[in-house]
């Protein structure tokens, strides 16, 4: 979004159009970026002394994705001889 914006903005720079083509254009130049978690409702940066924090100090949202539930697979059994053989 920050790109297209760039883009538009400056119509004769040859701006990146994805992330990874940014990052292989700022690594060419020598420069370098430090990547910075944000709250995921973007209500604060861990950053500084709230580095370690897990949750957010606004919103109290975690840091971190939650897993998703492990979903079972239920397998139906066609043939009970060949079932029963094996177990």
């Amino acid at each position: 979004m920050i790109l297209e914006l760039l883009a538009d903005a400056f119509e004769h720079a040859k701006i990146s159009h994805s992330f990874f083509e940014a990052k292989k254009t700022i690594n060419k130049l020598g420069l370098h970026y430090t990547k910075i978690d944000a709250c995921p409702n973007d209500c604060m940066l861990y950053l500084g002394e709230d580095r370690d924090r897990d949750f957010c100090k606004k919103c109290k949202t975690s840091r971190w994705k939650a897993k998703k539930k492990v979903q079972l697979l239920v397998l139906q059994v066609t043939n009970k001889k060949r079932f029963q053989q094996r177990f």
